[in-house]
């Protein structure tokens, strides 16, 4: 467990890979360790501008349904050859979720729906932040289309990956320094330019791909299944809902997809998952 208010998913990942190196005799001299560097309240200086989450006002709460859906490295790169190689597996993926959530969303009346990746700054920037930087650094990717399960996802991830193009060294600098929220409102401004919170059905993504969880070792061997162990809240009656949960599959280049929707739209949600197109199952992780 730890608190998403100071770190994220790749401080906890430099986290774990240096306790499980110490676990294992490395010690505090080891090569591998590493030390976190404190360097983001220098980078991004608080501000009484900003005093929320960008996504709370986004997130609905209510009953929950959620699913597991596993994309094998096979299935992954023949989805992005329909984009072209150049798209990232996290891209492919989502474009896959995106396209089933349009077809629930639409059957409840919504005309267009919109997506946000939180992204990793840190290697983002120019030049990267170092990658042990500690605390937050997300960057929001924000995509916007009008709600149709016939569309190509193909042309879904195509968006995605341009909507992460956005998220570019420039970005990243107008953040940076004494008017760092200036930069802020307007990087918003780019990246919500034509989305409506009142009209668009939002789904929120989280990808804690990459950060080489099934690497780690205490010196009983390598995990046999990492994952994220809850939906988000206790109660069932009262759960964020339209999120999902990106994790490495525990074979190489695969994808856990955790998906947490309101149950009447988790129902036209899986039965599109697991249609003639797609048919992404929820295998046995032992």
């Amino acid at each position: 467990v730890f608190w998403h208010k100071a770190v994220d998913a790749a401080v906890i990942g430099n986290f774990m890979k240096s306790w499980a190196d110490v676990a294992k005799g490395g010690g505090f001299c080891s090569k591998e360790l590493v030390w976190p560097e404190y360097n983001s309240r220098s980078m991004f200086p608080p501000s009484e501008l900003i005093k929320s989450s960008t996504v709370a006002g986004f997130l609905k709460i209510g009953k929950a349904s959620m699913n597991r859906y596993v994309f094998d490295a096979v299935s992954i790169s023949e989805l992005k050859l329909k984009s072209g190689e150049r798209s990232s597996r996290v891209a492919a993926v989502s474009a896959v979720i995106w396209k089933c959530f349009m077809a629930a969303s639409q059957e409840h009346g919504n005309d267009s729906s919109a997506i946000i990746h939180t992204v990793n700054l840190r290697p983002r920037a120019q030049p990267p932040f170092p990658n042990h930087s500690f605390g937050n650094f997300p960057g929001l990717a924000v995509s916007s289309a009008v709600n149709n399960h016939n569309i190509e996802v193909g042309s879904l991830t195509t968006m995605i990956r341009d909507s992460f193009d956005k998220i570019d060294g420039d970005y990243v600098k107008r953040m940076v320094g004494e008017d760092g929220a200036k930069g802020y409102f307007e990087n918003m401004k780019i990246i919500w330019d034509g989305i409506s919170e009142d009209d668009d059905d939002f789904l929120l993504f989280s990808s804690w791909c990459g950060f080489g969880f099934y690497d780690l070792d205490f010196g009983f061997g390598s995990p046999t299944w990492v994952t994220r162990c809850d939906d988000g809240n206790e109660s069932k009656e009262d759960k964020y809902l339209n999120v999902v949960w990106l994790m490495d599959s525990k074979y190489d280049g695969g994808i856990e997809a955790w998906v947490i929707l309101e149950e009447s739209y988790m129902i036209i949600f899986d039965k599109y998952m697991n249609s003639g197109e797609f048919n992404y199952k929820n295998p046995n992780p032992i």
